[in-house]
């Protein structure tokens, strides 16, 4: 693409940011969708159904443009107008043809309430039956924006109001577990009700809000989508001072600094709730402070107001080190890169110190008014995490795990007797074991990825089906489970050759030899299959380098085209790979009989 090319379409998206009418924003929306050369450079992709029971075209265009907008290529699946019951209960329908990463099932309370006047068990049935038709007929992911209110709740004693509110707890109460869910109230609560409810244009277009409102939920279910394919953050670094409370501790004491919920001290503990939660989604937290370690502990360990506590934190430094010195130092220990990594302190001396060391960080610039930070980080979008799983829940107690091992390691004498004195056993599962960590890892796999092709659900299931031999990695040891660490697919290239796709792990198990188990399971894999050459592909990237020489390692030969590397299945000898590991081959789904790939 050209710097002029790049220029007109920073310039168009410009134009949609600032779109203050509908008829600017329809004018933007058609200019940047005929912008198509992104569409070939864009390095992630989504496939999307749109189910609804009301108009969603233009809506459907402005969600398209949105997620360019994030560098993100989508192909869009829209239903026709109130067919949504019709897609999801044919499993011969478009919409199972399509076969989406992600279905957005969008119903409006005024369909519900007025074209059946069904109560809201009757209306919930319906919807939960739905999803479940989906779940038993995809392995699509599944968004589902609960029903608005109607112009109707002007108080709790409206019929609107527990009908909406009884609708809205059954299906939260059945749907959660298995499903993201989210809701137009947040919206309709900051821009006012006036200028949300447009019923003139439910009896023109079926639009169920006024069109003003259209890029406000379309940038919304745009970072939603995303952030079901990748969780964008990872890793929140934060200050502590003036940051998760008010005051200076090492000047005022523990018991002096500001936690009153009732006065300054609010806006600090909102921003801990907040980091709370995203904790118990998944996200880690560290400490970066300018402090006396044993002081700023003492606010943990004294002041009963505290959210969040020393626990929640998988890594800290406190000391008087420049912050960016001790941030080099928290990746290190994690072995994380820069990407989906978020810094927060209050001083703007401190951010400036630290994007100047690290240009990549996410940094929010926060408000002199502490009152106001919880809006703007929420307004950033990058914090949703619409679904949850266990893997998420997790992710800090295996971090802290980690911490253990790394103590007990210090007590042996080398490597190869601690490996041994862990117990490390591998159980090997199919892809569809459990996808959603299977595509979060594909989604945000850096630095042992040796090809780092972001394949989306479609393009792995059309792998296997093509014959490719597919199956994902969990470890355990005498501490407890990793989770599922790796994943590995090797596809058909010409007769008796296999070439490896995708071949990813986890950094959390580095230095576990876990590579070479995974290399001795596919070898013995695709000789069982009649395979005798396994090719490798390693395609360099900026974050990769740690793997450059892990097919000369593991014993391959370089091939004549430059990247390619060859492995003779019928020579290979089995111990040329030693590792720790037992393994347990746990793929039900193929001793079932079912067809994977295997």
């Amino acid at each position: 693409m050209s710097n002029e090319d790049i220029k007109s379409l920073s310039d168009l998206f410009h134009e949609f940011d600032k779109a203050q009418s509908f008829a600017d924003l329809q004018n933007a929306v058609k200019k940047i969708s005929q912008h198509g050369q992104f569409e070939n450079e864009s390095p992630h992709k989504i496939r999307i159904a749109v189910l609804s029971n009301y108009s969603t075209q233009f809506l459907v265009q402005t969600i398209r443009v949105s997620l360019k907008r994030r560098g993100w290529k989508s192909e869009i699946f829209e239903s026709e107008y109130n067919t949504w019951e019709l897609e999801v209960h044919n499993p011969d329908s478009e919409l199972y043809r399509f076969n989406p990463d992600i279905i957005l099932l969008a119903l409006s309370s005024l369909p519900l309430a007025f074209q059946f006047r069904e109560d809201a068990p009757s209306s919930a049935k319906r919807i939960i039956d739905a999803v479940k038709s989906i779940q038993n007929a995809s392995m699509s992911k599944v968004l589902v924006s609960l029903p608005e209110a109607l112009a109707e709740e002007s108080d709790v004693s409206t019929w609107s109001y527990a009908w909406r509110g009884e609708l809205e707890s059954l299906l939260k109460q059945a749907l959660s577990p298995t499903c993201a869910l989210t809701s137009f109230d947040p919206h309709i609560r900051n821009i006012g009700a006036k200028n949300w409810f447009a019923p003139r244009y439910y009896v023109t277009s079926k639009l169920v809000f006024h069109p003003q409102c259209t890029k406000i939920v379309a940038e919304h279910w745009a970072d939603l989508l995303i952030s079901m394919r990748i969780p964008t953050v990872k890793l929140v670094i934060t200050d502590l001072d003036n940051t998760l409370w008010n005051g200076i501790v090492g000047d005022q004491g523990a018991g002096k600094i500001d936690l009153d919920f009732q006065e300054k001290g609010i806006s600090h503990l909102r921003i801990q709730r907040f980091l709370k939660h995203l904790k118990d989604c998944g996200v880690l937290l560290a400490i970066a402070s300018k402090n006396e370690e044993s002081v700023a502990l003492e606010v943990f360990n004294t002041r009963k107001e505290m959210i969040l506590k020393e626990s929640d934190f998988v890594a800290r430094r406190i000391n008087w080190k420049a912050k960016s010195e001790n941030i080099e130092s928290i990746l290190k220990e994690l072995n994380l890169s820069t990407q989906g990594v978020v810094f927060l302190d209050d001083s703007d001396f401190e951010r400036e110190e630290v994007r100047q060391a690290f240009p990549d960080l996410t940094i929010p610039h926060l408000a002199k008014d502490p009152a106001l930070w919880l809006d703007q980080l929420i307004g950033m979008g990058i914090f949703n995490r619409p679904l949850i799983h266990k893997t998420d829940q997790d992710r800090t107690q295996l971090y802290h795990q980690e911490e253990i091992r790394t103590q007990e390691k210090s007590k042996f004498a080398d490597e190869s007797s601690f490996l041994k004195s862990l117990n490390l056993i591998l159980k090997v599962h199919s892809l569809q074991h459990d996808w959603n960590r299977v595509f979060d890892l594909i989604g945000k796999t850096n630095q042992f990825n040796v090809t780092t092709r972001r394949h989306n659900q479609n393009d792995v299931r059309l792998l296997l089906e093509g014959g490719s031999l597919g199956f994902c990695l969990e470890l355990e040891d005498r501490f407890g489970s990793h989770g599922i660490v790796a994943v590995f697919i090797a596809r058909p290239l010409e007769p008796k050759t296999f070439l490896i796709d995708t071949w990813l792990m986890s950094c959390r198990v580095f230095n576990r030899k876990v590579e070479h188990a995974t290399m001795e399971l596919a070898a013995k894999l695709l000789f069982k299959m009649g395979i005798q050459n396994l090719k490798g592909e390693f395609i360099r990237t900026v974050k990769n380098k740690v793997i450059e020489n892990l097919f000369t390692d593991l014993g391959f030969l370089p091939s004549n085209e430059s990247g390619f590397f060859d492995l003779n299945l019928q020579e290979v000898q089995i111990n040329q790979w030693p590792h720790y590991c037992k393994i347990e081959d746990l793929r039900q789904e193929v001793e079932h009989g079912r067809h994977f790939g295997t």
